[in-house]
């Protein structure tokens, strides 16, 4: 009787788990998220800044020899982006990943907040300086609007960063992307996905690599699902970056001409979002910038397509920095 009683519980629990991906998908993808970050060996936290529960992950130990990293995520994704690289990197390493307001399983904020990159980056120091990552300098990572983010906080924060990696920040660039000569062209639903099939566009564009491509459609259907609460934020925090992408993007590269701590930019030749002649742009625009990576067979996504080689680039430019 024990075999068949086990096949029983084994089917109950896969039927109880299908019930669960389909009624609460947003619950079902926190569950699996939260399993990768505890497998990666983070704990999940959580803090008020302004007011807001902001959630972020934590690993490893602070110490003096070796500046903490804090990962700064893009649009309309979260902290688990950064998951495939994180076991790449030292084991006792101190690492941070934030849900920026209104992503993951952070709060989305009232109307009232900043959510132009500007406020966006006082809200990180807000946040650093809330779990006083900030008693000493550290390395902080951002991509796409993060990439942004971390390159004006380095530039309006200089005391708190050791170094700076900046990946396809958001900017304009010399040769335009795909996706920016939509939004010109008034076609705002690349990364605004409304069903299954939007969304499978928007992650063949944003990653080159086939693994980090869904194609399931029950997987592509939870992921819809599970933005819907969001959706509302994503859209108006979408609509206030692509309508002034021109003056926000002409302020930061005035800022970014402050950043006082040496630079790292990395960039995948094949990202269809934010066209790689942005890394040579960067390179002659920032002082400190010793050292920009150009990804072949990489889209925009950097950790899904190049994990391994973005830790070891990561790792390179520290050793370089000598942090």
């Amino acid at each position: 009787m024990a075999l068949p009683a086990a096949v029983a519980m084994a089917t109950t629990t896969a039927l109880s788990a299908a019930l669960w991906w389909y009624h609460y998908p947003e619950l079902a993808l926190q569950y699996i998220q939260h399993l990768g970050l505890y497998l990666a060996g983070m704990r999940v936290k959580n803090v008020r800044v302004r007011g807001l529960n902001i959630c972020y992950a934590e690993k490893g130990q602070r110490s003096a020899d070796s500046p903490s990293m804090l990962f700064v995520h893009g649009f309309s994704v979260n902290k688990e982006m950064w998951l495939p690289i994180i076991p790449l990197l030292p084991r006792n390493q101190h690492i941070v990943m934030l849900d920026l307001p209104g992503h993951g399983a952070s709060d989305i904020p009232d109307d009232d907040m900043n959510i132009h990159i500007s406020g966006m980056a006082e809200f990180v120091h807000e946040f650093v300086e809330t779990i006083a990552l900030n008693e000493q300098p550290f390395h902080i990572i951002g991509l796409s609007m993060g990439g942004a983010i971390v390159g004006l906080y380095s530039a309006l924060y200089p005391k708190d960063i050791a170094i700076l990696t900046t990946c396809c920040p958001a900017i304009l660039t010399p040769e335009e992307s795909p996706f920016v000569k939509q939004v010109r062209e008034g076609n705002n639903g690349a990364l605004l996905p409304k069903n299954v099939e939007d969304a499978s566009k928007m992650f063949s564009m944003c990653c080159y690599r086939p693994w980090g491509i869904p194609r399931n459609s029950l997987i592509l259907a939870v992921f819809m699902a599970a933005r819907r609460r969001r959706q509302e934020f994503f859209t108006k925090l979408f609509t206030i970056i692509t309508s002034e992408m021109d003056e926000t993007s002409n302020e930061l590269m005035q800022h970014v001409k402050e950043i006082q701590a040496e630079c790292q930019v990395i960039w995948g030749v094949q990202d269809q979002i934010l066209n790689v002649s942005g890394a040579e742009y960067l390179r002659n625009e920032i002082a400190t910038c010793n050292r920009v990576d150009i990804l072949e067979d990489c889209g925009h996504v950097i950790p899904i397509d190049r994990p391994f080689k973005m830790a070891q680039l990561l790792l390179e430019f520290r050793r370089e920095a000598k942090i």
